[in-house]
């Protein structure tokens, strides 16, 4: 086809002429590959009629301008906002980072930065942490932004300011395309819990390795998910999956385990997410007729020692408020004697 550029429809007997120009790109030396016997020389000189070497983006920051205006419009339409540019400031900052992952990176930046911005302009906030935009997982956090979305689900809804500064610090910010596999049964721990802001994802189980999954539940705006996973340490129970394009906040280990010591609403909340996470997981799987028996194991494989306290008992009247402090008291003293609780 390439030589002729004439093709014969499986069936026929007469061959259909061809008006086409073929354009190819690689990342990687072709002609090293084709001494190395890695590549087709004869697909190579029928390839290689006009040449270009496109520098990286790191090396053509002359581009940034036009680049960014050329993805802010087209996310501005995708999305139907009224962006059209971005400002000086937030330029500069394009043009002081090293973009390992070139322009695909730059797009993804501004996808981000258009989805969660409002107004006619992507700007600099100076209440983004230095260093965070245009970083991969964290384009243009808006402390303001970040905040009015935190008030409106739980846990964080119930966090005193102090505990909404500390999450505001340790955020970044993730996007998913539509079906990205974001962790694994049997893969990694989660390293964060992850809130979603727009979008949607599935949870999904099998009852042993290889086997068939179950979906065991849907999480959308204002849901989190990864808990779990990063306080049981060994490994990923359940497969999520991106339903839709996913915009999803990033709250990493540290920032949760200090939200565990400091606040006592952010721990009774998730305590009482475990117990109905575990109960629904059971029905679920029980509803689909799977076969149990290494199943049983599977869905309480976590060690006892990692996620149960030893009993603690309070006063008949104390609110949840006061049993989930006392609760945080007694894990931070089993972990000071170097004990799990």
């Amino acid at each position: 086809m390439l030589e002729d550029q004439e093709i014969r429809p499986v069936g026929s007997a007469q061959d259909i002429k061809l008006d086409l120009l073929i354009i190819s790109s690689s990342n990687v030396d072709l002609d090293q590959l084709v001494k190395a016997g890695k590549f087709r020389e004869d697909l190579y000189q029928r390839l290689m009629v006009v040449t270009l070497k496109l520098p990286p983006l790191r090396d053509r920051k002359d581009d940034l301008p036009l680049l960014a205006r050329f993805f802010i419009k087209r996310y501005a339409r995708e999305f139907g906002k009224t962006m059209q540019d971005i400002a000086p400031a937030a330029l500069e900052r394009l043009r002081d980072y090293g973009w390992p992952g070139n322009v695909r990176e730059l797009r993804n930046i501004i996808e981000r930065a258009v989805l969660i911005a409002d107004g006619d302009v992507i700007e600099d906030r100076p209440s983004s942490p230095p260093g965070t935009f245009p970083a991969p997982r964290s384009a243009m956090i808006i402390y303001e932004e970040v905040i009015a979305f935190l008030k409106k689900i739980p846990p964080f809804q119930f966090l005193d300011p102090q505990a909404l500064e500390l999450v505001v610090g340790n955020l970044s910010m993730e996007f998913y395309p539509r079906d990205t596999i974001i962790l694994k049964q049997y893969g990694p721990p989660s390293d964060s819990v992850r809130i979603i802001k727009k979008g949607s994802v599935k949870v999904l189980m099998a009852a042993e390795f290889g086997g068939e999954e179950v979906v065991i539940d849907y999480k959308g705006e204002g849901d989190t998910f990864g808990f779990l996973s990063l306080i049981g340490k060994d490994k990923q129970r359940t497969t999520v999956v991106a339903i839709d394009d996913t915009l999803c906040y990033i709250l990493n280990k540290e920032g949760v385990h200090k939200l565990l010591e400091i606040s006592p609403a952010f721990t009774e909340y998730y305590m009482s997410y475990l117990s109905r996470y575990v109960d629904r997981t059971y029905q679920e799987m029980y509803g689909k007729s799977l076969s149990y028996g290494s199943g049983d194991r599977f869905l309480f494989t976590t060690p006892v020692e990692d996620l149960a306290v030893a009993p603690i008992t309070v006063r008949e009247k104390a609110s949840i408020r006061e049993a989930a402090r006392i609760m945080v008291e007694k894990k931070n003293q089993f972990s000071h004697r170097g004990q799990r609780p």
